[in-house]
């Protein structure tokens, strides 16, 4: 949020609702940057997984498992990486 907060400052935006637009397009910069450096630190798995569950958006383990290539075992695991990276 700090970050997100510095970048608002340095594009001089203004409190006001013609601003919003351009608030929610550095918000979503910003958290796509810290999500991809999250992900960075994490196992080759786990990226994977991650990256099959943003292209399903909404899915059962064993569907992102399929589609990252993953046995069920190995996605389980990637997913409780996932959980504690996230904490």
């Amino acid at each position: 949020m700090a970050r997100q907060e510095g970048t608002l400052q340095e594009e001089q935006l203004a409190p006001i609702t013609t601003s919003a637009a351009k608030v929610h397009g550095v918000a979503t910069a910003t958290s796509g940057r810290w999500a991809g450096l999250r992900l960075a630190r994490l196992d080759a798995e786990a990226a994977r997984l991650a990256r099959a569950v943003a292209i399903l958006e909404r899915a059962e383990l064993t569907q992102a498992a399929r589609l990252a290539g993953l046995t069920p075992v190995d996605a389980a695991r990637a997913g409780e990486l996932l959980v504690r990276a996230t904490c």
